[in-house]
Protein backbone atom coordinates (compact mmCIF):
# COMPACT_ATOMS: atom_id res chain seq x y z
CA UNK A 1 0.00 0.00 0.00
CA UNK A 2 0.75 3.40 -0.46
CA UNK A 3 0.81 5.94 2.61
CA UNK A 4 -1.85 7.74 1.11
CA UNK A 5 -4.14 4.00 0.73
CA UNK A 6 -2.95 3.19 4.58
CA UNK A 7 -4.29 6.61 6.05
CA UNK A 8 -7.57 5.45 4.01
CA UNK A 9 -7.48 2.08 5.32
CA UNK A 10 -6.77 2.71 9.07
CA UNK A 11 -9.70 5.39 9.50
CA UNK A 12 -12.32 3.41 7.78
CA UNK A 13 -10.83 0.43 9.83
CA UNK A 14 -11.45 2.24 12.65
CA UNK A 15 -14.78 3.95 11.77
CA UNK A 16 -16.44 0.87 10.72
CA UNK A 17 -15.09 -2.15 12.30
CA UNK A 18 -13.78 -1.59 15.94
CA UNK A 19 -15.93 1.81 15.96
CA UNK A 20 -12.88 3.63 17.74
CA UNK A 21 -13.95 6.98 16.06
CA UNK A 22 -11.13 9.64 18.34
CA UNK A 23 -8.36 6.84 16.80
CA UNK A 24 -10.36 7.04 13.33
CA UNK A 25 -10.09 10.94 13.76
CA UNK A 26 -6.73 11.35 14.99
CA UNK A 27 -5.75 9.37 11.47
CA UNK A 28 -7.59 11.28 9.46
CA UNK A 29 -6.25 14.64 10.88
CA UNK A 30 -2.69 13.74 9.60
CA UNK A 31 -3.81 12.54 6.76
CA UNK A 32 -5.69 16.01 5.76
CA UNK A 33 -2.56 17.78 7.00
CA UNK A 34 0.04 15.77 4.79
CA UNK A 35 -2.85 15.10 1.47
CA UNK A 36 -4.00 18.78 2.59
CA UNK A 37 -6.05 18.97 -1.05
CA UNK A 38 -7.21 15.80 -0.44
CA UNK A 39 -11.56 16.60 -0.35
CA UNK A 40 -12.00 12.89 0.93
CA UNK A 41 -10.10 13.73 3.84
CA UNK A 42 -11.57 17.07 5.10
CA UNK A 43 -14.74 15.23 4.44
CA UNK A 44 -14.20 11.85 6.31
CA UNK A 45 -12.68 14.51 8.92
CA UNK A 46 -15.41 16.80 9.14
CA UNK A 47 -18.26 14.22 9.42
CA UNK A 48 -16.38 12.05 11.97
CA UNK A 49 -16.24 15.27 14.09
CA UNK A 50 -19.51 16.32 13.98
CA UNK A 51 -20.83 12.85 14.89
CA UNK A 52 -18.64 13.78 18.59
CA UNK A 53 -20.52 17.25 18.68
CA UNK A 54 -17.33 19.10 17.78
CA UNK A 55 -18.99 21.18 15.62
CA UNK A 56 -16.82 24.24 15.25
CA UNK A 57 -14.09 22.12 13.74
CA UNK A 58 -16.30 20.32 11.68
CA UNK A 59 -17.45 23.14 9.88
CA UNK A 60 -13.57 24.41 9.16
CA UNK A 61 -13.06 20.80 7.49
CA UNK A 62 -16.65 20.31 5.59
CA UNK A 63 -15.64 23.85 4.02
CA UNK A 64 -11.87 22.90 2.92
CA UNK A 65 -13.40 19.76 1.50
CA UNK A 66 -16.64 21.83 -0.30
CA UNK A 67 -14.31 24.09 -2.05
CA UNK A 68 -11.19 21.25 -2.99
CA UNK A 69 -14.60 19.86 -4.67
CA UNK A 70 -15.65 17.69 -6.32
CA UNK A 71 -19.54 18.58 -4.52
CA UNK A 72 -21.74 16.26 -2.70
CA UNK A 73 -24.88 16.44 -1.02
CA UNK A 74 -23.47 14.45 1.50
CA UNK A 75 -20.83 17.18 2.24
CA UNK A 76 -23.72 19.86 2.00
CA UNK A 77 -25.61 18.06 4.37
CA UNK A 78 -23.14 17.41 7.09
CA UNK A 79 -22.50 21.29 6.70
CA UNK A 80 -26.18 22.04 7.01
CA UNK A 81 -26.35 20.07 10.17
CA UNK A 82 -23.74 21.63 11.58
CA UNK A 83 -24.31 25.03 11.14
CA UNK A 84 -28.19 24.67 12.21
CA UNK A 85 -26.52 22.75 15.69
CA UNK A 86 -24.51 26.08 16.10
CA UNK A 87 -27.87 28.34 16.07
CA UNK A 88 -26.55 29.81 12.42
CA UNK A 89 -29.97 29.14 10.73
CA UNK A 90 -29.63 31.64 8.32
CA UNK A 91 -26.35 30.12 6.93
CA UNK A 92 -27.62 26.50 6.92
CA UNK A 93 -30.70 27.52 5.12
CA UNK A 94 -27.87 28.76 2.26
CA UNK A 95 -26.59 25.92 2.22
CA UNK A 96 -29.73 24.01 1.94
CA UNK A 97 -30.66 26.14 -1.38
CA UNK A 98 -26.78 26.03 -2.12
CA UNK A 99 -26.98 21.85 -2.27
CA UNK A 100 -30.83 21.83 -3.97
CA UNK A 101 -29.53 24.69 -6.70
CA UNK A 102 -27.05 22.34 -7.44
CA UNK A 103 -29.56 19.15 -7.34
CA UNK A 104 -28.39 17.49 -4.44
CA UNK A 105 -30.52 15.32 -2.88
CA UNK A 106 -29.37 12.83 -0.76
CA UNK A 107 -31.30 11.47 2.18
CA UNK A 108 -29.87 13.16 4.98
CA UNK A 109 -29.54 16.06 3.16
CA UNK A 110 -33.49 16.66 2.67
CA UNK A 111 -33.70 15.73 6.66
CA UNK A 112 -31.30 18.13 7.79
CA UNK A 113 -33.47 20.62 5.59
CA UNK A 114 -36.44 19.37 6.90
CA UNK A 115 -34.86 19.79 10.42
CA UNK A 116 -34.17 23.34 9.32
CA UNK A 117 -37.61 24.05 8.09
CA UNK A 118 -39.05 23.00 11.65
CA UNK A 119 -37.07 25.34 13.45
CA UNK A 120 -38.42 28.01 11.03
CA UNK A 121 -42.17 26.87 11.72
CA UNK A 122 -42.27 26.17 7.93
CA UNK A 123 -45.33 23.65 8.52
CA UNK A 124 -45.24 23.84 4.42
CA UNK A 125 -42.05 23.73 4.24
CA UNK A 126 -41.83 20.12 6.32
CA UNK A 127 -44.64 19.32 4.34
CA UNK A 128 -43.06 19.72 1.30
CA UNK A 129 -39.86 17.75 1.89
CA UNK A 130 -41.55 14.73 2.83
CA UNK A 131 -43.85 15.06 0.09
CA UNK A 132 -40.68 15.22 -2.29
CA UNK A 133 -39.46 11.75 -0.79
CA UNK A 134 -42.50 9.76 -1.18
CA UNK A 135 -41.49 6.38 -3.20
CA UNK A 136 -37.71 7.20 -3.12
CA UNK A 137 -36.11 4.35 -1.48
CA UNK A 138 -33.97 4.76 1.32
CA UNK A 139 -35.40 8.78 1.42
CA UNK A 140 -39.45 7.79 2.18
CA UNK A 141 -38.72 5.38 5.24
CA UNK A 142 -36.16 8.36 6.89
CA UNK A 143 -38.55 11.50 6.35
CA UNK A 144 -41.68 9.81 7.64
CA UNK A 145 -39.46 8.89 10.52
CA UNK A 146 -38.53 12.59 11.09
CA UNK A 147 -42.40 13.55 10.60
CA UNK A 148 -43.01 10.94 12.93
CA UNK A 149 -40.51 13.13 15.51
CA UNK A 150 -42.34 16.21 14.85
CA UNK A 151 -45.60 14.95 16.10
CA UNK A 152 -44.43 13.19 19.08
CA UNK A 153 -42.63 16.58 20.01
CA UNK A 154 -46.20 18.27 20.09
CA UNK A 155 -47.62 15.11 22.20
CA UNK A 156 -49.53 14.05 19.15
CA UNK A 157 -48.81 10.37 20.05
CA UNK A 158 -51.64 8.60 17.63
CA UNK A 159 -50.09 10.98 14.74
CA UNK A 160 -46.50 9.74 15.23
CA UNK A 161 -47.38 6.18 15.80
CA UNK A 162 -49.26 6.66 12.28
CA UNK A 163 -46.12 7.62 10.75
CA UNK A 164 -43.48 5.59 12.17
CA UNK A 165 -45.90 2.51 11.16
CA UNK A 166 -45.69 4.24 7.23
CA UNK A 167 -41.69 4.92 8.23
CA UNK A 168 -41.69 1.32 9.18
CA UNK A 169 -43.84 -0.21 6.30
CA UNK A 170 -41.82 1.63 3.79
CA UNK A 171 -38.42 0.31 5.25
CA UNK A 172 -39.71 -3.26 5.12
CA UNK A 173 -41.10 -3.03 1.38
CA UNK A 174 -37.60 -2.57 0.52
CA UNK A 175 -36.52 -5.36 2.19
CA UNK A 176 -34.10 -2.91 4.96
CA UNK A 177 -34.85 -4.64 7.88
CA UNK A 178 -32.74 -3.57 9.76
CA UNK A 179 -33.78 0.50 9.09
CA UNK A 180 -37.43 -0.68 9.77
CA UNK A 181 -36.07 -1.89 13.20
CA UNK A 182 -34.41 1.39 13.92
CA UNK A 183 -37.72 3.25 12.87
CA UNK A 184 -39.29 0.81 15.82
CA UNK A 185 -37.47 1.81 18.50
CA UNK A 186 -37.18 5.46 17.60
CA UNK A 187 -40.96 4.99 17.90
CA UNK A 188 -40.64 2.72 21.75
CA UNK A 189 -38.16 5.52 22.78
CA UNK A 190 -40.70 7.90 23.06
CA UNK A 191 -43.13 5.81 24.43
CA UNK A 192 -41.00 5.28 27.46
CA UNK A 193 -40.17 8.41 27.81
CA UNK A 194 -44.04 9.37 27.29
CA UNK A 195 -44.67 6.73 30.63
CA UNK A 196 -46.45 3.83 28.40
CA UNK A 197 -43.72 1.11 29.34
CA UNK A 198 -45.84 -1.62 28.24
CA UNK A 199 -46.47 -0.22 24.37
CA UNK A 200 -42.57 0.44 24.78
CA UNK A 201 -41.58 -2.94 25.96
CA UNK A 202 -43.74 -4.24 23.19
CA UNK A 203 -42.21 -2.28 19.91
CA UNK A 204 -38.80 -3.74 21.44
CA UNK A 205 -39.81 -7.04 20.76
CA UNK A 206 -41.10 -5.98 17.34
CA UNK A 207 -38.11 -4.48 16.67
CA UNK A 208 -36.09 -8.03 17.21
CA UNK A 209 -38.38 -9.89 15.08
CA UNK A 210 -37.13 -7.89 12.27
CA UNK A 211 -32.70 -7.92 12.90
CA UNK A 212 -30.69 -8.70 15.75
CA UNK A 213 -28.03 -6.37 14.37
CA UNK A 214 -25.80 -4.49 17.11
CA UNK A 215 -27.79 -1.15 16.72
CA UNK A 216 -30.77 -2.80 17.42
CA UNK A 217 -29.68 -4.85 20.44
CA UNK A 218 -28.17 -1.79 21.85
CA UNK A 219 -31.13 0.32 21.28
CA UNK A 220 -33.50 -2.31 22.51
CA UNK A 221 -31.46 -2.41 25.99
CA UNK A 222 -31.54 1.52 26.04
CA UNK A 223 -35.58 1.37 26.05
CA UNK A 224 -36.07 -1.56 28.04
CA UNK A 225 -33.80 0.27 30.84
CA UNK A 226 -35.79 3.43 30.44
CA UNK A 227 -38.74 0.92 31.10
CA UNK A 228 -37.17 -0.34 34.11
CA UNK A 229 -36.64 -4.05 32.44
CA UNK A 230 -33.54 -4.26 34.51
CA UNK A 231 -32.57 -8.41 33.44
CA UNK A 232 -32.95 -8.28 29.78
CA UNK A 233 -31.85 -5.02 29.66
CA UNK A 234 -28.63 -5.61 31.25
CA UNK A 235 -27.90 -8.92 29.65
CA UNK A 236 -28.15 -7.05 26.18
CA UNK A 237 -25.78 -4.20 26.78
CA UNK A 238 -23.32 -6.28 28.17
CA UNK A 239 -23.33 -8.36 25.12
CA UNK A 240 -23.01 -5.51 23.02
CA UNK A 241 -20.23 -3.72 25.13
CA UNK A 242 -18.20 -7.02 25.41
CA UNK A 243 -18.52 -7.36 21.69
CA UNK A 244 -17.17 -4.13 20.54
CA UNK A 245 -15.18 -2.79 23.90
CA UNK A 246 -13.18 -0.19 21.70
CA UNK A 247 -16.39 1.53 20.23
CA UNK A 248 -16.37 4.69 21.10
CA UNK A 249 -20.40 5.67 20.41
CA UNK A 250 -21.46 2.39 22.12
CA UNK A 251 -18.58 2.88 25.22
CA UNK A 252 -18.90 6.78 25.86
CA UNK A 253 -22.89 7.54 25.01
CA UNK A 254 -25.09 4.80 24.47
CA UNK A 255 -23.88 2.26 26.94
CA UNK A 256 -23.41 4.44 29.71
CA UNK A 257 -26.81 5.95 29.20
CA UNK A 258 -28.49 3.10 29.34
CA UNK A 259 -26.88 1.80 32.53
CA UNK A 260 -27.16 5.34 34.18
CA UNK A 261 -31.00 4.56 33.74
CA UNK A 262 -31.24 1.20 35.25
CA UNK A 263 -29.39 2.16 38.22
CA UNK A 264 -31.79 5.54 38.86
CA UNK A 265 -34.09 4.58 40.71
CA UNK A 266 -32.04 2.85 43.35
CA UNK A 267 -28.55 4.94 43.27
CA UNK A 268 -28.69 8.39 41.16
CA UNK A 269 -24.96 8.84 42.49
CA UNK A 270 -24.24 6.19 40.91
CA UNK A 271 -25.80 7.09 37.77
CA UNK A 272 -24.43 10.15 37.59
CA UNK A 273 -20.96 8.58 37.76
CA UNK A 274 -21.93 5.97 35.32
CA UNK A 275 -22.71 9.35 32.98
CA UNK A 276 -19.05 10.94 33.61
CA UNK A 277 -17.74 9.35 30.82
CA UNK A 278 -20.36 10.85 28.26
CA UNK A 279 -19.74 14.67 29.08
CA UNK A 280 -17.17 15.38 26.20
CA UNK A 281 -19.73 13.69 23.54
CA UNK A 282 -23.31 14.77 25.09
CA UNK A 283 -23.95 16.83 21.25
CA UNK A 284 -22.86 14.03 19.48
CA UNK A 285 -24.61 12.79 16.70
CA UNK A 286 -23.35 8.97 17.25
CA UNK A 287 -24.42 5.83 15.12
CA UNK A 288 -27.90 4.70 14.74
CA UNK A 289 -28.49 8.03 13.43
CA UNK A 290 -32.58 7.51 14.59
CA UNK A 291 -33.65 11.72 14.29
CA UNK A 292 -32.86 14.67 12.58
CA UNK A 293 -31.12 16.71 15.56
CA UNK A 294 -29.72 15.24 18.83
CA UNK A 295 -30.40 13.71 21.55
CA UNK A 296 -28.73 14.56 24.24
CA UNK A 297 -29.47 11.58 25.92
CA UNK A 298 -27.09 11.26 28.77
CA UNK A 299 -27.69 15.23 29.76
CA UNK A 300 -31.69 14.16 30.48
CA UNK A 301 -30.76 11.08 32.27
CA UNK A 302 -28.22 13.31 34.32
CA UNK A 303 -31.02 15.79 34.77
CA UNK A 304 -33.42 13.04 36.47
CA UNK A 305 -30.31 12.03 38.32
CA UNK A 306 -30.03 15.51 39.97
CA UNK A 307 -34.03 15.59 40.49
CA UNK A 308 -34.04 12.32 42.37
CA UNK A 309 -31.30 13.67 44.93
CA UNK A 310 -33.29 17.16 45.62
CA UNK A 311 -30.63 18.94 43.56
CA UNK A 312 -32.55 21.07 41.62
CA UNK A 313 -29.80 24.02 40.84
CA UNK A 314 -28.26 21.02 39.07
CA UNK A 315 -31.36 19.35 37.31
CA UNK A 316 -32.29 22.55 35.94
CA UNK A 317 -28.79 22.94 34.53
CA UNK A 318 -28.90 19.73 32.82
CA UNK A 319 -32.53 20.60 30.93
CA UNK A 320 -31.41 23.72 29.66
CA UNK A 321 -29.05 22.46 27.63
CA UNK A 322 -32.00 21.69 25.47
CA UNK A 323 -33.11 25.56 25.53
CA UNK A 324 -29.22 26.14 25.28
CA UNK A 325 -29.27 24.14 21.61
CA UNK A 326 -32.34 23.90 19.90
CA UNK A 327 -30.57 24.14 16.38
CA UNK A 328 -29.08 20.95 17.09
CA UNK A 329 -32.09 18.78 19.10
CA UNK A 330 -34.34 20.34 16.87
CA UNK A 331 -37.74 18.30 17.16
CA UNK A 332 -36.31 15.69 19.11
CA UNK A 333 -39.21 15.12 21.35
CA UNK A 334 -37.07 15.17 24.57
CA UNK A 335 -36.67 18.74 23.71
CA UNK A 336 -40.06 19.25 24.79
CA UNK A 337 -40.28 17.45 27.75
CA UNK A 338 -37.02 19.00 28.92
CA UNK A 339 -39.53 21.91 29.62
CA UNK A 340 -41.32 20.31 31.89
CA UNK A 341 -38.49 18.66 33.87
CA UNK A 342 -37.52 22.12 33.93
CA UNK A 343 -40.61 22.95 35.96
CA UNK A 344 -39.79 20.12 38.42
CA UNK A 345 -36.49 22.01 38.79
CA UNK A 346 -37.44 25.04 39.75
CA UNK A 347 -40.17 23.71 41.77
CA UNK A 348 -37.02 21.64 44.08
CA UNK A 349 -35.45 25.32 44.94
CA UNK A 350 -38.82 27.51 45.55
CA UNK A 351 -38.04 29.32 42.30
CA UNK A 352 -41.85 29.20 41.57
CA UNK A 353 -42.39 31.71 38.91
CA UNK A 354 -39.49 30.34 37.05
CA UNK A 355 -41.32 26.88 37.34
CA UNK A 356 -44.83 28.02 36.53
CA UNK A 357 -43.28 29.83 33.20
CA UNK A 358 -41.52 26.00 32.44
CA UNK A 359 -45.23 24.53 33.46
CA UNK A 360 -46.63 26.93 31.20
CA UNK A 361 -44.13 26.39 28.12
CA UNK A 362 -44.34 22.87 27.85
CA UNK A 363 -48.25 22.83 28.74
CA UNK A 364 -48.39 25.31 25.38
CA UNK A 365 -46.25 23.17 22.97
CA UNK A 366 -48.68 20.11 24.07
CA UNK A 367 -52.05 22.39 23.54
CA UNK A 368 -52.82 20.06 21.36
CA UNK A 369 -51.51 16.10 22.72
CA UNK A 370 -53.13 13.77 23.39
CA UNK A 371 -54.63 13.82 26.53
CA UNK A 372 -54.60 10.14 27.68
CA UNK A 373 -50.75 10.48 28.02
CA UNK A 374 -49.30 9.84 31.29
CA UNK A 375 -46.69 12.69 31.57
CA UNK A 376 -49.04 15.07 30.38
CA UNK A 377 -51.63 14.31 33.07
CA UNK A 378 -48.53 13.91 35.49
CA UNK A 379 -47.69 17.69 34.52
CA UNK A 380 -51.57 19.16 34.43
CA UNK A 381 -51.58 17.87 38.18
CA UNK A 382 -48.44 19.58 38.85
CA UNK A 383 -49.34 22.39 37.42
CA UNK A 384 -52.19 23.06 38.88
CA UNK A 385 -50.82 22.83 42.51
CA UNK A 386 -48.35 25.87 41.78
CA UNK A 387 -51.57 28.19 41.03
Amino acid sequence: MTERERYVITAQYDQLVTGDIDNAIQTLEVYSKEYFREASAHSDLGYLLATEGQLKRSEEELREAISLGPVSAVDYGNLAFVLRGLNRLNEAKTTCRQAQTRNLQGPWMLSDCYGLAFLNGDTGGMQNIVTSAIGKVGIEDLLLSNASDTEAFYGRRTKARELSRRAIESALRDNRKEAAAIWQLNSAMREAEFGDSEEARREVAASFGMSHSRDVQMLGGLVLARTGETTRSQGLLDEVAKRFPMNTAINRYWVPTARASLVLRRDEAQAIELLRVTVPYELAYPDPTLQTGVLLYPAYVRGEAYLRRGRGKEAAAEFQKYLQYPGATVNCPLAALARLQLGRSYVLIREVEKASAAYRDFLALWKDADSDLPILISAKSEYAKLK
